[in-house]
């Protein structure tokens, strides 16, 4: 099977690889081997295997002497006396590693058909697009029904991709650019876990998008090494969640409430989107509530209005009634109102943006459990805020509010008396939110001040 792939490589000409896989193992033989020979049967693009030894005693090095031999500088083998930890075993393939694509892949995991060359063209084709997924599983059993199962969502992905927050280091493709501008991944996250967030966001500072490809699949076992980690999961990884928190605060969860589902709001709700998206794109978790105007349809506005899909980015979409521009606008106002209390209660929700066409939902704004955003600053305002700068208008003071107790009223008040609230309006300029930048600094500061003042 080794020397087949190796013919296959020599035919395409010249000997520098397309791509550079990076592999780090520790034990775990059977999973190893699974991996290497899915890569040899699935594989025909120029690639070179760079594999990491993390100080293996189940046979596993021997076995990749082994096939070092038949493979020859298809293979680059780094072996280690002992185990130095994720994160630096693939610091050394990155190292070892000169092509234009280097993919970092776990070694118990299975490639299938396409699964690398598909990556390479999402990338290729879209120059922000630094780092890339494929689909895949978490955990269980790999089979031919899973496969033909796979087949089929696949064949309905074809070319399509998803942005995300970050990919997963289970199987990552990273320009070289990319690694030239960022570098390396942060030795600091020890033995491993939340190394690939970090990094990922490293990248998107420097201006690179995080996808995942639609119609690439690898199949992940998941943990089969890290699981041989005594105190893994209590100590370790939370010990990097921490870190990785500490580094990177979390950021605002948002509901942005759009436009009724009428004809003439349709450029309305494209701006609504475009300003959710760049949201989603800076970490924040965002959910619009919004009616859809003719003639978009939900199973293909995306691509109508030229938009790529976020992972952070879910939408509430509310099709055109019968009962006229008067029952759309009632209508659509009492969905809203009650799927943002569900979203504040149920999903943690923080913040609700009312566009210009729902500003009359601000009328009911003491029953929605969430600080109100609007694109204008409040006429009820007089005091500045350290969220916008300078003296201009921003949000209410600290008001004096009845609350109730009950079942659900963590963290109101108790015994019906009065409490301190946070300011329960707050002004967010229409100019913030640049649905072009993927690194927005206006965008960035607006929500370090929110953190700032508490909102995070």
């Amino acid at each position: 099977m080794a020397a087949s792939w190796e013919n296959r490589i020599s035919k395409e000409g010249g000997s520098q690889p397309l791509c550079d896989l990076v592999i780090p193992v520790w034990n775990q033989l059977s999973y190893t081997r699974g991996c290497i020979e899915s890569i040899l049967r699935h594989t025909p693009e120029l690639a070179r295997l760079i594999v990491i030894d993390n100080g293996s005693t189940d046979g596993t090095g021997e076995y990749l002497q082994g096939i070092s031999a038949s493979l020859g500088e298809k293979l680059v083998l780094i072996s280690n006396p002992t185990n130095l930890g994720f994160v630096r075993a693939v610091n050394q393939g990155l190292r070892a590693s000169q092509a234009p694509y280097v993919c970092l892949l776990n070694n118990d995991t299975l490639v299938t058909e396409g699964w690398l060359s598909r990556m390479i063209a999402a990338a290729a084709a879209r120059p922000q697009v630094g780092l890339v997924n494929p689909l895949g599983n978490v955990g269980g059993s790999w089979s031919e029904e899973r496969w033909r199962k796979v087949q089929l969502r696949l064949a309905r992905g074809g070319g399509k991709i998803e942005e995300l927050e970050h990919c997963s280091g289970f199987c990552l493709l990273i320009k070289r650019e990319v690694i030239e501008a960022v570098g390396f991944l942060d030795e600091t996250f020890g033995m491993g876990n939340f190394e690939d967030n970090d990094y990922c966001e490293r990248a998107r500072r420097a201006g690179y998008l995080s996808v995942k490809v639609q119609d690439s699949w690898v199949h992940h076992f998941q943990n089969r090494s890290f699981d041989r980690i005594p105190d893994w999961g209590e100590n370790i990884s939370e010990q990097n969640r921490q870190r990785l928190h500490a580094k990177w605060p979390a950021r605002p969860a948002l509901v942005f409430v759009g436009v009724p589902a009428v004809p003439e709001s349709f450029e309305a709700f494209v701006k609504l989107l475009q300003k959710a998206h760049a949201f989603a794109r800076s970490r924040c978790r965002v959910a619009v509530v919004s009616g859809l105007p003719e003639p978009l349809r939900p199973e293909t506005f995306w691509e109508s209005l030229g938009l790529t899909p976020h992972a952070n980015l879910k939408t509430y979409l509310v099709r055109p009634l019968s009962a006229g521009n008067l029952g759309n606008r009632f209508c659509f106002g009492l969905y809203a109102l009650m799927r943002c209390r569900r979203l504040a209660r149920k999903k943690r929700y923080q913040y609700v943006y009312l566009s210009r066409e729902a500003a009359w939902l601000a009328r009911f704004r003491r029953y929605l459990p969430l600080l109100v955003l609007y694109p204008w600053p409040d006429p009820l305002v007089s005091l500045p805020s350290p969220l916008t700068g300078g003296g201009q208008p921003a949000c209410r003071p600290p008001v004096r509010v009845r609350t109730r107790t009950g079942a659900r009223g963590a963290g109101r008040g108790e015994g019906g008396e009065s409490s301190d609230r946070a300011p329960n309006a707050l002004f967010l300029p229409e100019t913030i939110g640049d649905p072009a930048k993927i690194w927005d600094p206006d965008l960035e500061g607006f929500l370090s001040r929110l953190q700032s003042a508490g909102g995070s």
